[in-house]
């Protein structure tokens, strides 16, 4: 046999492989993220070098490597002038960053408080965030809006489309 017959016949046979045998798809397989650690009825406390700084609580806690996402929450804020409260149906705790989602109901213990349906709590800037509906109340003051910022340090509150309640005493 001819050596040049034998790389034609090879050559031959590469070029039916590339043209008629297709590729394996093979299908990417989604993996589903595992909790590292599930609590249930759990309280946390944090501490600092004053104190008892703050306080989450739910009754169910799922711990993945960068989040917790939490049912029934309820975290207490203690490290301002006045002792801030939030309770929700759910919450994503990430980073500095609280986000809580269902009857979400702030609350100061100077009396200030409100209720909307979706809530962005950042404890560094304590800073509470509502894009959503809310209605709050400061004794019988009530006041409802489309949307509220609210700085708990400095205690100035940004709010949209705002219709407020206001009891004036009577003298």
């Amino acid at each position: 046999m001819n050596i040049n017959i034998f790389f034609l016949i090879i050559i031959a046979g590469l070029i039916m492989i590339l043209f008629l045998f297709e590729p394996i798809k093979m299908k990417n397989q989604q993996f589903d993220e595992i909790p590292l650690l599930k609590l249930e009825k759990f309280k946390i406390n944090e501490l600092n070098t004053q104190g008892l700084s703050s306080i989450l609580e739910g009754s169910i806690g799922l711990k993945y490597e960068d989040r917790y996402l939490i049912d029934t929450i309820n975290y207490t804020d203690n490290e301002n002038k006045y002792l801030a409260n939030i309770k929700s149906n759910s919450g994503l705790y990430k980073g500095n960053l609280l986000e809580l989602n269902g009857d979400v109901v702030y609350s100061r213990a100077d009396g200030f408080s409100f209720k909307s349906q979706k809530v962005e709590y950042n404890e560094k800037t304590k800073i509470v965030k509502s894009p959503t509906n809310y209605v709050s109340f400061k004794g019988k003051h009530k006041v409802v809006g489309s949307s509220i910022v609210y700085n708990s340090i400095t205690e100035i509150t940004k709010s949209k489309n705002v219709i407020i309640n206001y009891k004036l005493k009577e003298r």
